[in-house]
């Protein structure tokens, strides 16, 4: 299901409901969670803020009191990513220092370089200096590990961090 969601955002909706539906009455929460916020980021494509939010936060709430986990690492880091996107700059670095912790511990290195990148940007979006070395960190850690998305996403987040900063020739 997480391939699918890319693509065709009703194929990625109607599979995605289609496995929440099938998970709900086993109670697995971490699968529960990935799906949901799987189906936030078909949400978050299609322009629904206020469904994506929801899934985020049914997806997070899920795994509140769960031990720690790569796959509760990657809802959060979503969870964090998609708080980001929506300009809930303080909800998305609370998650995504979370996330570097679960992540860091687990040897999760492609996923530590994402969030970081995330909370990098989300800390450059409020004016914090460090952000921007969170994600110069991110896309160091990208080249290295050849998370070709990372240095990708990370220039492209510290070209619009300068930008705002107004440091665009640094």
């Amino acid at each position: 299901v997480r391939a699918e969601h890319r693509g065709d955002y009703s194929r990625g909706e109607e599979a995605l409901t289609g496995a929440l539906e099938a998970l709900t009455p086993h109670g697995a929460a971490e699968d529960m969670a990935e799906a949901h916020l799987l189906l936030a980021d078909v949400y978050w494509r299609a322009g629904d803020r206020r469904r994506m939010l929801e899934h985020v936060e049914q997806g997070v709430s899920l795994l509140r009191d769960a031990v720690p986990s790569p796959q509760k690492a990657f809802v959060i880091c979503e969870a964090s990513r998609l708080l980001m996107l929506t300009s809930r700059y303080s909800e998305a670095i609370a998650l995504g220092r979370e996330a570097l912790a679960m992540t860091e511990a687990s040897g999760l290195d492609e996923l530590y370089a994402d969030v970081l990148d995330t909370v990098g940007t989300a800390r450059g979006m409020l004016g914090e200096a460090g952000g921007i070395e969170d994600i110069e960190r991110a896309i160091e850690l990208g080249r290295a590990g050849g998370y070709g998305n990372v240095v990708v996403r990370g220039t492209v987040n510290a070209a619009a961090i300068l930008w705002n900063l107004a440091d665009v020739l640094r």
